[in-house]
């Protein structure tokens, strides 16, 4: 099942003279510096296990795999595997995919999101 989640985590990015616009996701580090978060759009694939429970996956980030007994579980748990991935990777010195960083001013960011209607 394809899904898309938008994740906000700390960066490099930063608000000019310290200032920020109130209803962008802005964040202040330990010496008072204020800066933009950046914004992740991270291409999911939740698998059903047949044990019982799901699975998340992403193409993009093969590190990214979290699960969860229900779906709601499971999608739960996908913003600190996310965030973990980003640090591995900011770690490691190791690029994201392009394709993952979203502007944080834009003014609407696309993606899937799943539903279940009884």
């Amino acid at each position: 099942m394809p899904y898309a989640v938008v994740i906000r985590h700390k960066g490099e990015a930063f608000c000019g003279h310290g200032q920020g616009t109130p209803d962008l996701p802005v964040a202040q580090d330990l010496y008072g510096v204020r800066y933009l978060m950046p914004i992740y759009k991270v291409p999911l694939v939740l698998t059903r296990q047949p044990e019982g429970g799901y699975t998340v996956t992403s193409p993009l980030l093969p590190e990214l795999v979290t699960e969860g007994d229900t779906i709601d579980e499971a999608l739960l748990h996908v913003h600190d595997a996310v965030q973990a991935v980003v640090e591995l990777y900011e770690d490691l010195g190791k690029p994201l995919p392009a394709t993952l960083r979203q502007s944080p001013d834009a003014d609407a960011i696309q993606f899937d999101y799943a539903v279940a209607v009884p």
